[in-house]
């Protein structure tokens, strides 16, 4: 007999083998998570974009969903890492990870922006370095990576645009594992 615990939710079974046990809790969390990715740039009204963001937060959580990925990346991922931060307080068992597609990712930040990022890494649950350095390909890496763990991707994505967001909605959607649900 196995078990773990994620946010507060004890996950318990028997399992013919430990490999077997990791099979099956993969899946079970990834029912229970939610992927961000949207422009670094809010064209919308801000005030508009985190309205919307807030209320699919929150009907993921009253759904069932507990884990949220984010990139870190500025603009989309910073605000949607903040609102989960911020409605962790109301549901202490939500979890946030930050997916880290190579470490300093901030290096060309700006300096408030860096500031936002470094205090979401102190308040996120995990933080997950997928490399240690930059090379081609590192974000479209961690997007593959957070779409492989959650069957809902909150995106915030024109329709046209090119660029990490369009890859990985697109991506989303071909593969009909993931659920889309699109803020522009």
């Amino acid at each position: 007999r196995y078990r773990f615990m994620v946010g507060g939710i004890i996950y318990e079974m028997e399992a013919v083998s430990l490999e077997e046990f990791r099979k099956r809790c993969a899946d079970w969390l990834k029912k229970r998570s939610v992927a961000f990715s949207g422009h670094r740039n809010l064209q919308d009204n801000p005030n508009r974009v985190l309205s919307r963001l807030l209320s699919e937060i929150r009907a993921c959580y009253s759904s069932g969903y507990r884990l949220f990925y984010t990139g870190g990346a500025v603009g989309f991922d910073t605000l949607a890492a903040e609102v989960v931060l911020s409605e962790k307080r109301n549901c202490p068992d939500m979890v946030l990870v930050v997916a880290v597609p190579f470490n300093g990712q901030d290096a060309l930040f700006s300096q408030s922006a860096k500031q936002r990022y470094k205090q979401i890494l102190e308040e996120a649950d995990a933080a997950i370095v997928l490399s240690e350095s930059y090379y081609p390909k590192c974000y479209l890496r961690r997007n593959d990576f957070m779409l492989l763990h959650s069957s809902v991707l909150i995106a915030y994505w024109d329709g046209f645009s090119c660029g990490g967001t369009s890859y990985t909605v697109k991506k989303a959607l071909n593969g009909k594992r993931v659920v889309v649900r699109n803020l522009f």
